[in-house]
Formats: structure tokens, sequence, C-alpha cells
């Protein structure tokens, strides 16, 4: 007889199997209802637009499923993103255990709506969130936790189950299958452990564990729970690193908050049937916020959304007391599941550009920059007779590409102009060639002096620098620089502003493109002797990391929250929400964040303010066809072949050596 079969008669004979009494029978998935004007006020003035366009195709507006929708979902990929406390973990946990088992809560099997006339539990939970109702009419008397039960006679109860759809046979494993469960150690102790490995406060009934298995249905030297029908949940932390995710394939995966190393997520997704990520997003905005709102949306990955007043379990009031001793920061994340900012004490106004990156919709395209044609060096080599083809000479072409591969793909805000002078900040890092390892990541902008020209009313087109295109790779430092070089080149032979000291990648990305000829130089002031030095390069001090990030601060602070803040670079708004105040009150970022676009554009800030005479056109003049003729081509272009003397021997250009 199949599972399922069982299961049927057990519905049958509920009132005589006492073990579908066991409250895990009861568990009722909830939604989120549609929600008060006062809660939808209270979200806007903590900066969160519940109704963001952006973010509506992903968690649908309210109504819409939370708990349900995840458990009923068939979709490869399930996120379960929310506050604080708001019902992720012990939705997974129970989605989970009906995966392995086969069992299923009552709500789960009958069509949406039904009633199925089993009178719910009488717990503190249950009353408050389903109330104390009449047993005669069904009327709510009150959410009263703390009424006594009824002893005498059934004066109330908590109602009867609902169905709320039935769950679907295809996502119960086949005999055999096994259930990751991916948590951070703390949380395997505090939650799955007890709810899994302690018999005292099992999430499901006991006759649901193998006991002739393990010790007893348990390992707990390997963290694996053996359960009916040959199947397996394994607890794996993520403290143990990503190569204890790749060990072989499995029906299921129930990642329980985000692993901070990627690579734990990417591996996950090559070794199960189903997998699942619920999170409060804690770390701010990180690459879960690309997995769980990725830019298409596909109906093999859904995205289930609650905040904590959502939550049928939460009471408004303790939700507002304990928002009073949050850090402002924190609320997005804790009380609204929103990836809004990293905790820390923000060095920016981080409730701003939270909101800008909410509000304002980022119009890029991606592009590689990819020459025309073969060429050797950067600039002609004399010591060839025949001129060879140099990146001087060659033109370098804007491929338009579907997905940012974070090695070659550049996001392009503006087009090069002509006759227009550009440059380029970057900051290099050592790289990878597996992105997944880069530990740390390269950068580069294109910028541009803002446009001088009046307008119409005679006030200047713009005030502020543009930037026209940024990078961001985790190529090594050559490929980086290669990389470099060719957005350079297109966009009119740019200024380039690199530092050339301080680390080895920095000496690297240096000695690579030394030819290049325009190079920023970095005018320095001796304290000995107040004479002026020139250094090839971006030079970064204590003095200068200081200004760069005071001036994008001035930045910030020029813009009102409802107003565009001039930046089309929402990976760069991302790391400006996160950076953190450091020691002694300098811009930092936590251990999982990064300031590398940060840096690139604020020293595009620093040069435009004290060395805007650099800035200048290095473009291409045109020759008599009007084509594309190198500058420095033109500097160095030798006669005609035949004006050329032959090649000759030392001794014979110098037949005497003694005068």
């Amino acid at each position: 007889m199949q599972a399922f079969d069982k299961i049927g008669e057990q519905i049958q004979s509920f009132v005589d199997g006492e073990h579908q009494l066991h409250p895990y029978y009861h568990f009722e998935p909830w939604d989120v209802e549609k929600r008060p004007e006062w809660m939808i006020q209270q979200a806007l003035e903590d900066g969160i637009d519940l109704y963001d366009e952006k973010l509506l195709p992903y968690i649908g507006a309210d109504p819409h499923p939370f708990q349900s929708g995840y458990m009923l979902s068939t979709s490869f990929f399930n996120g379960i993103v929310a506050g604080t406390s708001s019902g992720k973990s012990i939705a997974a946990a129970h989605d989970g255990v009906i995966m392995m088992s086969g069992e299923i809560p009552i709500a789960l099997r009958y069509p949406d709506g039904h009633d199925t006339r089993v009178k719910r539990i009488i717990s503190k939970e249950n009353i408050a969130r389903w109330g104390r109702r009449d047993s005669s009419t069904g009327a709510i008397i009150d959410h009263n936790e703390d009424a006594p039960k009824p002893e005498s006679w059934d004066e109330w109860n908590c109602g009867t189950i609902i169905g709320v759809g039935e769950y679907p046979k295809e996502k119960i494993s086949t005999p055999g299958g096994e259930l990751w469960i991916g948590t951070y150690h703390e949380a395997m102790n505090k939650f799955w452990w007890p709810r899994f490995f302690e018999e005292n406060t099992l999430l499901f009934p006991k006759h649901l564990i193998d006991r002739s298995k393990g010790n007893n249905g348990y390992s707990l030297k390997k963290k694996e729970l053996y359960l009916v029908r040959d199947c397996k949940i394994s607890i794996l932390t993520y403290e143990e690193k990503f190569n204890r995710f790749e060990a072989q394939r499995v029906w299921g995966i129930k990642l329980d908050e985000e692993p901070t190393d990627e690579r734990i997520y990417q591996a996950c997704q090559q070794r199960c049937k189903y997998l699942s990520l619920s999170e409060t997003p804690y770390h701010g905005i990180t690459y879960t916020k690309r997995v769980l709102y990725p830019q298409k949306i596909s109906p093999h990955r859904k995205l289930w959304h609650a905040t904590q007043y959502d939550s049928p379990y939460q009471n408004k009031e303790l939700i507002t007391i304990r928002r009073q001793d949050m850090n402002p920061w924190d609320i997005g994340a804790r009380v609204y599941g929103f990836h809004s900012e990293i905790t820390g004490k923000p060095y920016f106004d981080r409730q701003k550009i939270t909101t800008w990156i909410q509000k304002f919709p980022q119009q890029f395209k991606l592009k590689r920059f990819i020459p025309k044609d073969e060429y050797f060096g950067i600039v002609q080599n004399l010591m060839y007779d025949m001129p060879v083809p140099c990146l001087m000479d060659t033109p370098v072409d804007a491929i338009d590409v579907a997905e940012d591969d974070l090695k070659t793909t550049w996001r392009v805000y503006e087009d090069a102009k002509p006759g227009v002078a550009y440059f380029m900040p970057a900051d290099p890092a050592e790289g990878s060639i597996d992105p997944l390892t880069a530990a740390d990541v390269c950068a580069a902008d294109i910028m541009r002096p803002p446009d001088m020209e009046p307008d119409a009313n005679g006030e200047p087109k713009e005030d502020r620098p543009v930037l026209a295109a940024s990078l961001r790779s985790t190529l090594e430092t050559i490929p980086f620089a290669k990389t470099c070089s060719y957005a350079l080149r297109h966009y009119n032979n740019a200024l380039l502003a690199a530092e050339t000291k301080r680390a080895a990648c920095n000496a690297a990305f240096a000695s690579e493109l030394r030819e290049w000829p325009y190079w920023y130089h970095h005018i320095s002031e001796q304290q000995t002797n107040r004479q002026k030095r020139k250094q090839q390069g971006w030079d970064t001090n204590a003095a200068t990391r200081s200004a760069i990030f005071d001036l994008i601060k001035e930045w910030i602070n020029s813009f009102e929250e409802d107003e565009y803040p001039c930046i089309p670079d929402e990976p760069l708004l991302i790391e400006l929400a996160a950076a953190v105040v450091g020691k002694g009150g300098r811009c930092d970022h936590t251990t999982e964040g990064t300031l590398d676009s940060a840096i690139t554009f604020g020293i595009g800030l620093y040069i435009t303010k004290h060395s805007p005479e650099q800035i200048v056109f290095n473009g291409d003049a045109m020759n008599q066809d009007n084509e594309p003729f190198g500058k420095l081509k033109a500097l160095i272009q030798r006669g005609k072949p035949e004006d050329r003397k032959p090649a000759v021997y030392l001794g014979d250009c110098m037949p005497n050596w003694r005068r």
C-alpha cells in the first residue's frame, strides 16, 4: 500500500489515532493578509516601501501566500525571506519532514478553505492567532492567552483546522532519499537540534523515527536522523566550509539563514532536486539579494516574503517596543525582512541611500570592450623595421552582452562621446581565475568632468562629475589591467589613475600598463622641506583616503531623500549603504563587505576637484580620409621604407675604435 493511501486511512480514523494529536499534525501555515493602513505608513516612516514597483513582481501585493505558498510550491528554488522570528525556519522544518517521511499535517491534506472539523489544540499560540471562540456559535470571544482552559464543559475552543491546499505528491522523496539542512552552528544548537534530535522537544511524532538504524535512530557524530521509508535528514553547518556541501546529490536542501560563503549556495544548486533559502537579511545587501530577486523572473524560482507585523503570532505593541531599542539601520532587515543595509554604525546616511536604491531604477547596458584587430604592445615598438600595429593604433568596440560574468563585463551608463575627456580611477586587487574564490574585487570606473556648457537658462548643464561606466572584476591583476586598457582606449584614450605602490597587485597593474601614455600624476608635498613631489599614479595615504570619503559624504549630503543622487551604479550605492564607522572614525567595511567601488568613485571626485587640468581630451586625431589615426602613431611615424638606412653590424658602423 502506498504512503498516500495509508495517510488517507489515517485521516478517516483521526480520532482513533492518538499519535495524530501530536502538534505536528496540527500545524497550519499562515499567509500575509491585507495590510492595514497603519502598517503601510509605519513602513514608510522607516524608509520601507511595501509597494515598491521593483519588488512587487517578486513578493506580490498583499494579501499573498507566505508559509503555505512556500510549502505547496514545486519550484526548484524557493526563497522565504522575512523579519526576525516570523516563521521562516519552522515552515522549512515542517516541509523537510514531510518531504522525507510522507506524513502530512492535516491542513495540508485538504483544499484551500475546506473545514476539516478537526478541533485545534488550545494553546497560547492558537489563542493569539485564532482567538477564543464560542463553542456553539464560533464567534470570537477575545485573544486572551492567559484565559484558563475549560474544565467542566466545552465552553470555548480555538475553532477547527482549515485546509490550505493539498501538499504536492511529487515533493515527497522516493524511499532512501536524503535532506540536508544547512545552518550556523549556533542556530543548529538553539533551533534544529532540539526539534530533530531531542525526543522531549521533537517537532514530529516519534513513530516517524527508524529506531533500527544508527544509535536508536540517530548518529550524533554525523548529525544524521533516520526516518521511516529509509530516508534521513542531515544537518551541515556553514562553519564546515563549502566543500562539505559538495559531497553527493540529495533530494532536497534547506539553507537556514544566509551562508556568508557564496560557494556554499553555488554548491547546493548542483546537488539537489529542491533547494530553499530562508533568511532574515541581517548581512544587508549581499549576493543573496541577487539570488532572491534575480533580474529575470522564472517559474522555477519563487520568493515568499513577510514582515514581523504580518505574523499572527507576533504582538504589534511588543514589536513597537523592540523597535525603539533597535539601531535605525537594523529595522529594515529585522522588522520588514528587506535587504536594506548591513548591521553596523553607518558612515554615510544609510536610510537615504537605501531609499535611493529602492526608488530610482538603475539604467545601464552590459558591455565588453574588444579590440577590432590584433596588436602588439600599447605603443609602437621602434625596434621593428616595419611598423607593428599597437593598441594605440587599434580601435576598440563596445559589444553588448547578456549577463555580467564578473570578469570583463562593464556596466555602461554613458557611451563614449566624441571630443569628450574621460578618466579612469582604478583599484586593482589580487583576483582569481574562479570568481567564487576571489578574496577581493578589482574595480574601475570611467568618469568625465561635468559639462559646463550653459543650458537655456544660462546655467551649466551639469554641476558634478559623471560616471560613465563601472567594472567589478574577479580577474587576476594582469588580465584586469588588459581589460582596463581596452576601456581606456575606447573612451577617447582616457587618463588613467591607479595606485602604483603599497601592494604587489598595484605594482603588477602599473607594470602591465606602464606604456600607457596618459597617466595621472599625483602631486604631494614633502613634510621635511615642503617641496612638491610628482608621482605617476594615484597615492592612497591617510590624507587622501580620508579626503575621498569626505568628498563622497559631501556628495550624498547634497541630495535629499526624494532626489535622484546622480549615481547610476547600484553596486556602488550598496557599498556606500553598507559602509560603517571603523577604528578611529575612518570609513570601513565589515568582514563580509567591500569598499572597492567606493574607493574608485572617491578617487574620481578627488581628481576632478584637485587636478582638473590633467583631465584633457586625448582622443585620436583624424587623418585626411577621416579615419581614426592614433596620436602616438602620429608622433613616432617614420618615413617611407626606402628612406630608411639598412641595418648594419656594430663593427661595420664603427670601423676604428681608437680615436
